[in-house]
């Protein structure tokens, strides 16, 4: 079995829980704009059960500070 994707190190390395994460993503969303985002959602992504759009791929990465190619090397 591996181990956590790059996309969940990269949370669990701030300490950070998903509602957290999901907060952060709409405070970092252009002004106006419904995400629409669960924890339920981000842990899918974690997981790689649930593709993300380029735009949550790009709000993840600013939001972690990481390329999103490495966040999504899975």
């Amino acid at each position: 079995m591996a181990g956590p994707s790059p996309l969940r190190r990269a949370r669990l390395r701030r300490s950070s829980t998903l509602d957290r994460v999901v907060e952060e993503l709409i405070a970092h969303a252009p002004p106006g704009t419904d995400l629409g985002v669960t924890p339920s959602m981000v842990s899918a992504w974690e997981r790689g059960t649930t593709r993300t759009s380029p735009a949550y791929r790009r709000l993840l990465a600013r939001l972690y500070r990481a390329d999103a190619g490495d966040l999504f090397a899975y």
